[in-house]
């Protein structure tokens, strides 16, 4: 009997010794890299710093890397095109748009611009305003800009206090940068009980003969890797220009190296939110393992955190979820299928025995089910898609295997398709009424598995208001042909106030809009009877950025000039030109060209030219755009710089033209900067929609040889 005894206790803890006991943990950094980084890219919407959407923006791209963007967004304002730049960086190649103030120049020579007291004031163009207000006009305008709203802020040259950060908490913010120089984060940074952070960065910055250049990229990059640290890396432009900037061939041989650290699987590169709201969720979650050996399932539940990270996770458009790691403790499977209530993670990896994956652990208990596929299994499941309508070779695919072969039938909203019995599903020319819940059903002997459902989104195709009238846009430089104009109908692609074709062409086109047979060469048509309030659009592709002269090709008769036509045109509907007078040609068959000069066009596919009648009544030919021939030393342009500003006085925007390569400044008649622009040598004018308080101001261009100022009234 004792024996026996004996030999039971044995056999029971064998069975202990032998028992499965998988464990969870959360990855120190995503992907389960050595390392964490980020670049942050500071003064986005300056001229100074272009560098960023021009260089950056697609180096990242190409090497699947992303970063974030800081945002001044009077600049942005000033020209709206940074705006849409910063919509394409954001949407289309992934990088984050964070605060940089909305003027910037807060705190030069004020230490305690950040703050909410009274003495604690930031500037404003002509209006002192304290830092609540800058925060809420500059959180607003980058979300009506772009669409995001930002979460980290970065204080202009580092000047801050705990009252402007508790402010910034109220608004959301996760976080801003208060200025430790050259200082890397440890994995275990904590923010405060808010969840706020505090955080650090590496501006490794020195200065040279010929400016301030970044040094020692890669060296924090191993530094992250080979300390398990987080290295928050501060850059301003990509370029020769701009404080902090770092050459191009630098920044390409940087991102190189960092790019082969991601590859290899020791570096994680993510925007400054996925940074922050990673390490929120790894410090307040930790899972608990269990396993169900009857049923082959690992269950991953979560402790309850004291600090709410759903809540603070829920509005966010950009975060980051966990790297979850299980420790399988032996157990082995054909497929691991891994779902977190009613969603199915497909995305996973196994190595040396361990199970990877993301997840938020927010969003509730994770079961892990082996599948030994020993009679049917589905390895891959078909995921949803959404397409938009009209769309080809729409796929869903489903990977299975059985013990005697597999058949499939699949379903929409679980109804049957016709004939669709192969492992893949192609639709041709999808329409709104073919969105749907679609799954299969695949069959091995007797047995049958349903997949997971993939939905199918069909969005509406959205048809262009106006087309291009053959097709094509008409490239700039080159002529554009008035009787041209685009597709799309009256108040749409034109306007007109005659219901009918009033000249002899009517063969030509099926619209309202006065076309006649040209006599101006013999061949081709011309526009006519023109009368004021008319318009027409024309879609164009600006292939370059630059001046260009405008050649209009018109005739008029009325003698005298007692009747005098006016024409203006506009490049997405922002003036281009103020009005054209045109002067009498002596018949209505006789066409002379008429000259604008220096048109700055920004380069663009699909923008729309639109040509306002203001005045009748002139016979149009063509619109003949020719890059302007610019010659003379720097010093010789300069002296041409005539500085002009009109209106003035003004009540609202104003045009600032007459320009050259340099610097513009409006300040107040003490001297007190207000704002300041970059002009680029291909730049003639500004379009200034500042919202200036009433007052008088000087307008000063400042040259490399000559300096000029105008005094400006807002009314």
């Amino acid at each position: 009997m004792k024996k026996t005894l004996t030999s039971l206790f044995v056999f029971a803890t064998a069975l202990i010794a032998n028992a499965q006991t998988p464990s969870t943990t959360i990855a120190t950094w995503k992907n389960d890299c050595k390392g964490a980084y980020n670049i942050i890219h500071d003064d986005f919407g300056d001229y100074g710093v272009i560098g960023i959407q021009n260089y950056a923006d697609t180096m990242n791209f190409n090497r699947g890397l992303k970063f974030t963007f800081g945002a001044i967004t009077s600049s942005c304002e000033a020209d709206q095109s940074m705006y849409t730049k910063a919509k394409s960086m954001i949407n289309d190649h992934g990088h984050e748009i964070i605060n940089h103030s909305h003027t910037h120049s807060c705190a030069v020579g004020n230490a305690n611009c950040g703050g909410t007291g009274t003495n604690y004031q930031w500037a404003v163009p002509g209006n002192t305003q304290k830092f609540n207000i800058e925060i809420d006009y500059s959180t607003s305008s980058i979300k009506t800009g772009t669409g995001y709203t930002p979460r980290f802020f970065i204080y202009p040259y580092d000047q801050f206090n705990e009252n402007a950060n508790s402010y910034l908490q109220t608004k959301g913010y996760l976080g801003a940068r208060t200025g430790a120089y050259n200082s890397a984060e440890a994995n275990d940074f904590e923010p405060d009980n808010l969840g706020f952070f505090r955080t650090p960065l590496v501006v490794d910055v020195q200065n040279t003969g010929n400016g301030t250049f970044a040094v020692n990229l890669n060296y924090w990059v191993d530094q992250a890797i080979n300390n398990n640290l987080w290295v928050n890396r501060e850059l301003h432009n990509v370029g020769n220009s701009g404080w902090g900037s770092v050459s191009v061939a630098d920044y390409r041989t940087h991102l190189n190296y960092v790019k082969s650290k991601v590859t290899s699987g020791d570096l994680w590169v993510g925007t400054i939110s996925e940074i922050l709201t990673y390490q929120i969720q790894k410090l307040n979650f930790t899972p608990i393992t269990t396993y169900n050996a009857q049923n082959k399932v690992i269950n991953i539940t979560w402790n309850t955190p004291t600090f709410d990270v759903a809540t603070y996770l829920n509005p966010l458009q950009v975060k980051s979820p966990v790297t979850l790691k299980v420790n399988l403790s032996g157990l082995t499977a054909q497929d691991y299928v891994i779902t977190q209530g009613v969603k199915t993670i497909t995305s996973k990896k196994v190595k040396n025995g361990i199970l990877y994956f993301d997840a938020y652990p927010s969003d509730g208990a994770i079961a892990i089910s082996l599948v030994d596929c020993i009679s049917l299994c589905i390895s891959s499941q078909p995921s949803g898609l959404t397409v938009t309508e009209g769309a080809n070779n729409v796929t869903f695919t489903v990977v299975a295997s059985g013990a005697s072969g597999v058949t499939y039938q699949w379903k929409k909203n679980n109804v049957n398709i016709p004939n669709a019995t192969s492992s893949s599903l192609i639709l041709n020319n999808v329409q709104i009424a073919d969105s749907g819940n679609y799954t299969v059903v695949v069959t091995s002997g007797a047995t049958s598995l349903t997949s997971n459902i993939a939905k199918l989104k069909v969005n509406k195709k959205v048809v262009p208001l106006h087309t291009p009238y053959n097709g094509t846009p008409f490239l700039i430089p080159g002529k554009v042909e008035a009787e041209e104009f685009d597709n799309g109908g009256q108040g749409i692609a034109y306007y007109d106030l005659t219901p009918t074709n009033t000249g002899d062409a009517t063969s030509f086109r099926n619209t309202t809009v006065d076309i006649e047979n040209c006599t101006d060469g013999g061949i081709g048509y011309n526009l006519g009877y023109t009368d004021a309030g008319e318009w027409l659009k024309y879609t164009v592709n600006v292939t370059k950025s630059q001046n260009y002269n405008l050649d209009i090709r018109y005739a008029n008769n009325y003698a005298d000039n007692k009747i005098t036509p006016v024409l203006k045109f506009y490049l997405n509907d922002t003036a281009i030109t103020n009005n054209i007078s045109f002067a009498t040609t002596g018949g209505w068959a006789t066409f002379k060209t008429i000259t604008v000069p220096n048109i700055y066009l920004k380069a663009g596919d699909n923008q729309v030219l639109k040509v306002a009648i203001v005045a009748d009544d002139a016979n149009l030919n063509y619109f003949n755009f020719t890059p302007a021939v610019v010659l003379g030393t720097n010093e010789e342009l300069e002296n041409q710089v005539t500085l002009k500003v009109y209106p003035n006085p003004s009540a609202n925007d104003f045009v600032i033209a007459g320009l050259y390569e340099g610097k513009v400044e409006i300040l107040t008649l003490e001297g007190k900067l207000v704002k300041d622009y970059f002009v680029e040598n291909n730049q003639t004018f500004l379009h200034v929609n500042e919202n200036l308080p009433q007052g008088v101001y000087i307008i000063k261009y400042n040259g490399k040889t000559i300096t000029k100022s105008v005094r400006f009234v807002k009314l």
